[in-house]
């Protein structure tokens, strides 16, 4: 590759990651927002404790197979999903199946099934608009 090549192959490099490409526009984070809502995430992934954060997950949920405790859906990079690629939550939402394998047995994905893979993603766009 000539030098000139090169020099324009890294500046569209740097153009595409300060673009803000992939990044999620206002439109889907409001409708992820509605989705979420609307799907009852809250219901679940907050502790029922007064001070609890939202989404941060820790309700306990007894079921005859033993007390699961629900995950952070924060985008909190070490205890979240921050790390999660879009392919990893879609998977999550629709085959209840995390990034590492792990099966999520108390989860109700086979109530997410229908919905669209831009809808799902409306939902991380939202979630991944919060605090952590």
């Amino acid at each position: 590759m000539s030098t000139r090549g090169a020099v324009l192959a890294g500046l569209s490099v740097v153009c595409l990651l300060t673009s803000g490409a992939g990044r999620a526009d206002q439109a889907d984070i409001d409708r992820g927002e509605y989705l979420l809502h609307a799907s009852g995430c809250s219901s679940c992934h907050t502790a029922e404790a007064d001070d609890a954060r939202p989404l941060a997950g820790g309700r306990a949920l007894d079921t005859p197979f033993g007390t699961f405790y629900t995950p952070n859906i924060t985008p909190d990079v070490a205890t979240g999903i921050g790390g999660w690629s879009d392919d990893a939550f879609v998977t999550a939402l629709w085959e209840g199946i995390g990034p590492d394998g792990d099966y999520y047995p108390a989860f109700p994905y086979t109530s997410y099934t229908g919905m669209s893979r831009q809808d799902v993603l409306a939902i991380k766009a939202y979630l991944f608009s919060i605090e952590p």
